[in-house]
């Protein structure tokens, strides 16, 4: 949300503390609260679109992978003014955030929609209209073979998530306000005689005082002078461990509800990667491969026809073995059995190594040791033998 000067809410608040009023006051105090929820939806968001985003999208021609037109714009330059990462984390992250998302191709670039209207036509197919680019209106309608369109059906995780901190939001800001309550210092001041003068005088001086007190209390290290019929007595020890632990529970609980909705290890939005591979696993299983055959499917089919698909065997595949860091030392027994078994080339291998392929004619051939054999081959002899 941007307000004047091109400012977010955020930063505008922030500037505001100083003079604020009391609405102004009570609009960041809901800020500081909405920041814990869209934190926790920033991460999950941003980290199944920074993953997608390092997945080679595979274009494939006569069933063999091929590096054509459509791959380069998929892999290395959609547009003018995007690399393929960005590309591809903002088509995931509007599809998220939104619910749905849009790409359009134009003048042989691919760009991710804004904002755009769907005119819905069950049978003869939908209709995009009213789509903007970058502040850009494009004039023309889109129809569904046209455009590649993500949809999370009619719901939109950011609003789910947005319907259920509704009442985490009142908890997390009551367990802070009681932190802050019973962390606070308290003192009882006794003035004795009160000062003389108007009335307007003597709200002066209790102002002072007053200010005075707030300084002393604040400080590290101070003083207080009070005069013989003054009296300081402190009333609290500033302990709020408790509400504290509070307000950590329910920061997580938010995690964790965001985390359930993306289909999430809840232990990868923490932090805790006590066990980095099963998580990357989990994560792979139930939230990227999921979504990766998605976009797949849907590049696919409006990418083309079905003779091409079904005659000459194209098809566009997310390929998501390379998430996660393979480190060639540790894995040379598992890369030597691939090879040796003949599903991996020396160039796959070392692609999947994150090594330069060598693109020369034995690297790309498939090789298989001579201790596989048919079961036939295999049972003559002992047939003969008998």
């Amino acid at each position: 949300m941007k307000l004047f000067s091109g400012q977010s809410l955020f930063s505008w608040l922030g500037k505001k503390v100083e003079t604020s009023t009391v609405i102004e006051r009570a609009l960041l105090d809901a800020s500081q609260q909405l920041y814990i929820k869209e934190l926790a939806l920033y991460t999950a968001v941003g980290l199944l679109a920074d993953l997608l985003a390092t997945c080679e999208f595979q274009v494939f021609r006569d069933g063999r992978p091929v590096k054509d037109g459509t791959w380069y714009r998929l892999n290395v330059s959609p547009n003018v003014n995007q690399s393929a990462a960005e590309f591809k984390a903002q088509w995931v992250t509007r599809l998220y955030y939104d619910g749905h998302a849009l790409v359009v191709p134009v003048s042989g670039q691919l760009f991710v929609a804004d904002h755009f209207q769907i005119q819905e036509y069950p049978l003869l197919g939908n209709q995009f209209v009213g789509i903007s680019v970058d502040n850009c209106q494009l004039r023309k309608t889109f129809y569904a073979g046209d455009a590649y369109y993500l949809t999370q059906g009619d719901r939109s995780v950011k609003r789910l998530v947005d319907g259920v901190f509704a009442e985490y939001g009142e908890l997390l800001a009551a367990a802070a306000d009681a932190s802050k309550r019973a962390g606070g210092e308290k003192y009882v001041f006794e003035v004795g005689r009160r000062a003389s003068g108007t009335k307007e005088e003597q709200d002066a001086y209790m102002a002072q005082i007053q200010k005075n007190l707030q300084s002393f209390v604040k400080s590290v290290s101070s003083a207080y002078p009070i005069t013989q019929d003054q009296k300081l007595t402190r009333m609290t020890n500033g302990s709020s461990g408790s509400y504290t632990g509070d307000v950590v529970s329910l920061r997580k609980d938010v995690y964790s509800i965001v985390a359930s909705a993306l289909h999430l290890p809840e232990s990868l939005l923490s932090g805790n990667m006590t066990n980095v591979d099963q998580i990357v696993n989990q994560a792979l299983t139930f939230a990227i491969d999921p979504l990766a055959s998605r976009i797949g499917s849907e590049l696919t089919r409006k990418t083309y026809a079905e003779a091409q698909i079904t005659r000459d065997s194209c098809w566009i595949a997310v390929n998501t073995s390379n998430i996660g860091h393979v480190d060639p030392v540790t894995m040379a027994d598992k890369l030597d059995k691939l090879i040796a078994s003949g599903i991996y080339c020396i160039d796959e291998a070392r692609r999947r190594c994150g090594q330069p392929e060598l693109n020369t004619p034995w690297s790309q051939r498939h090789y298989i040791t001579k201790n596989y054999d048919s079961v036939e081959n295999t049972l003559d002899p002992l047939e003969g033998g008998d």
